[in-house]
């Protein structure tokens, strides 16, 4: 984006004012006095004050290019929007469109500063929101996974009390055997209880 407007002529004025500068004169221009325009342009930009006549000028041309100017922000403020929302992480296409279209509307109606406040606003809570929900679905996800993992835990103890009991007697005989090792017996108890598929 080019630093300055084109000149209206070689002693503008407001040649070496910035784009920025000079559409926020003109946005002033638009609510107040031309003299306290002219007030505002030398205190804060520390430029000699144009006359009256001189200003009038320099406002009818930028009324000229002021189209223009709204379409620029509305082009800028949409693709803005886009930058603010992948750098918050935010991926839904629906809430990225609705602020999109928020902020080039804004812009078009010559707000685009309030538009991108609020723009970045509400992405940033609607991206706190959506980290929310993710936690929230992972720990969802988590307990889920624990109630499983207890569930079959449940079920194996269940399983082996019952073949615990069912083989009782045979498990009974081989912890007498004396002809066993301690390892010997606990492979021939996990044979009796689970057959000989279970893995050692």
């Amino acid at each position: 984006m080019p630093a300055k407007l084109s000149k209206m002529r070689c002693d503008s004025w407001a040649a070496d004012l910035t784009q920025e500068q000079q559409w926020d004169l003109y946005a002033k221009f638009r609510r107040w006095n031309w003299k306290r325009v002219a007030d505002f342009a030398r205190d804060e930009y520390g430029i000699d004050p144009p006359s009256r006549s001189r200003l009038y000028a320099w406002f009818k041309q930028m009324a000229k290019m002021e189209s223009a100017h709204r379409i620029e922000n509305a082009v800028l403020a949409q693709a803005q929007t886009g930058e603010i929302a992948a750098a918050r992480n935010i991926k839904d296409p629906t809430l990225i469109d609705a602020w999109k279209t928020f902020a080039t509307e804004q812009a078009l109606n010559g707000n685009v500063d309030q538009a991108m406040k609020f723009t970045n606003m509400a992405l940033a809570i609607a991206a706190q929101q959506t980290k929310q929900k993710e936690l929230e679905l992972k720990a969802a996800a988590q307990e889920t996974k624990d109630d499983a993992l207890q569930l079959a835990r449940e079920k194996f103890m269940y399983d082996a009390a019952k073949a615990a009991l069912k083989h009782a007697v045979t498990i009974k005989g081989i912890f007498q055997d004396n002809n066993l090792d301690n390892d010997a017996k606990i492979l021939a108890t996990r044979k009796a209880l689970f057959g000989d598929d279970v893995p050692l």
